[in-house]
């Protein structure tokens, strides 16, 4: 008996040191992102507008000047504006950058969603459990209890191998159809916790963020076609549109296409097809439908995604934080004239119009 007793005793305190050294943890992350060095804290901590998020934030360093400008034009002193975003910084990473700050700015504008899922966060073999885990997190009574005892998330959120996340690593994902799928859905989850953890840290604090929604390429080919979605078959058929849409026989070209999606809905080539389609026959309505649904389905989360979109316009909606729509300022001119200077950053004049409507919502915020 007293064996067993020693036994159990050991056995107690292994498992109350093995739980100790779990995270204790807001939201369900997959990850956790190491302590990083960030040589330009200081400055982003004294900056009056502080621009975070991935290559399109980053892009913006170009415009800081019209901006400060703009500001002269209201301010008596200089408005200090910092740009800290970083070209391919998934949320995860821009985060952890606002929970450095030791002083918040008053003024945070997030210019990020483009570029997220580059790195990897998550053990898709994890999936079903993942699927207990948000469950848990999405109970109210659940919840309740982990806001007054924080050490609950250690067994509520319980995942047997976190990813460790600390230099840049791009992830090529070699997946079986299914778990393409699976990734996109987790994918989304994991972003709009961090968003939505970003918005409460920084409005708690006092402080105002504004979520820029950003432009997607629509014209862009897709850059992978869900496995589950493709076959043979199907390509060799859509094939033949690209070919009329060649010849500019337009009007074979929808026809054929109807045919064709009655027996699938989720190609992203073939909505894609159907999106140029349209966008010939100058039916601009159906041809944006069209464009964004291949976005949508398109496997390759490279780029930026309306799916994303409608996640930090949910978030932005949910937390009340100021949201300003670049991605509908672009689409504007759909199918009117080229609005992309390379692949992924909109031409000039987007940005002009980007900066005036900025520069009305941040002005009363100073």
């Amino acid at each position: 008996m007293k064996k067993v007793s020693i036994a159990l005793g050991i056995l107690f305190v292994a498992l109350f040191c093995y739980a100790y050294s779990l995270p204790t943890q807001s939201y369900p992350y997959t990850y956790i992102v190491e302590k990083q060095y960030y040589p330009q804290i200081k400055l982003a901590e004294n900056s009056n507008v502080l621009i975070v998020g991935d290559r399109l934030g980053h892009h913006m360093a170009e415009y800081i000047p019209q901006m400060q400008s703009l500001f002269g034009q209201t301010f008596s002193r200089p408005v200090k504006i910092f740009n800290w975003a970083q070209n391919k910084e998934g949320i995860h990473r821009t985060l952890d950058k606002i929970k450095s700050l030791s002083k918040i700015p008053p003024v945070i504008v997030y210019m990020g969603g483009t570029q997220d899922f580059l790195e990897k966060l998550v053990h898709i073999e994890d999936y079903n459990r993942l699927q207990k885990v948000f469950k848990n997190y999405n109970d109210i009574k659940i919840n309740r209890w982990i806001d007054k005892y924080p050490w609950l998330s250690k067994f509520f959120y319980y995942l047997p191998n976190h990813i460790y996340i600390d230099k840049y690593h791009e992830y090529l994902k070699v997946l079986t159809p299914k778990q393409e799928l699976q990734l996109k859905e987790l994918h989304l989850t994991l972003y709009e916790f961090a968003l939505e953890e970003m918005a409460r840290k920084i409005l708690l604090n006092g402080s105002e963020l504004i979520v820029v929604i950003p432009p997607i390429n629509l014209l862009k080919r897709p850059g992978q076609n869900c496995l589950a979605s493709s076959s043979d078959k199907l390509e060799n058929e859509l094939n033949k549109v690209e070919r009329l849409l060649e010849k500019e026989q337009i009007k074979d070209s929808l026809t054929y296409l109807e045919v064709i999606m009655k027996s699938t809905f989720a190609n992203a080539r073939a909505w894609y097809l159907y999106g140029k389609t349209y966008l010939e026959l100058g039916r601009l309505d159906m041809a944006l439908a069209s464009l964004e649904k291949a976005n949508a389905y398109d496997c390759n989360d490279r780029d930026g995604s309306v799916l994303i979109n409608k996640v930090m316009t949910k978030v932005a909606h949910n937390q009340g934080v100021i949201k300003v729509d670049f991605y509908s300022m672009v689409n504007r001119t759909l199918g009117e004239n080229e609005n992309f200077t390379i692949e992924h950053i909109p031409k000039e004049g987007h940005f002009n119009y980007l900066i005036e409507d900025l520069e009305d919502k941040i002005a009363p915020l100073l």
